[in-house]
């Protein structure tokens, strides 16, 4: 038989669950900030892919999106810890967790909304050279 895990109580089992939610986070993450793909796709259109605009400025948006949810899930979260506290008398770390989840994951989300931005203005940039140079 394997050998399980199982918390002491329901603190130290919200504290494991915020740390695994906080990993899949931050590997989600950084594979995005690794994304290399998207960043060749941008220079190798040189202006001329109408849709890559779109494409990045949907992006840009998916991480302002992936903030909001980080605020609404911390939140919801915090008030479940909140009233289980009261309810079963456990208190624990989990506000400094709850924090140092919020901050850390935010952290890798501005990264990828300044790269979003940087790009988007790159691109902006390259279309605009490219309509105003006269065709010969």
């Amino acid at each position: 038989m394997p050998s399980v895990w199982l918390p002491e109580n329901g603190t130290e089992f919200l504290h494991y669950f915020i740390s695994h939610v906080k990993s899949n986070w931050l590997a989600y993450c950084d594979a995005h900030l690794a994304d290399v793909n998207l960043r060749r796709q941008v220079i190798n259109s040189n202006g001329s892919d109408p849709q890559l605009l779109n494409t990045l400025l949907e992006d840009g948006l998916k991480w302002l999106n992936y903030r909001q949810q980080l605020g609404r899930f911390t939140s919801k979260i915090r008030d479940f810890i909140k009233s289980y506290s009261r309810k079963y008398n456990e208190t624990g770390d989990l506000d400094e967790v709850l924090d140092q989840f919020y901050n850390d994951i935010g952290k890798k989300l501005d990264l990828l909304d300044e790269n979003s931005r940087d790009i988007i203005q790159l691109v902006s940039v390259s279309y605009y050279i490219v309509r105003s140079i006269p065709l010969g």
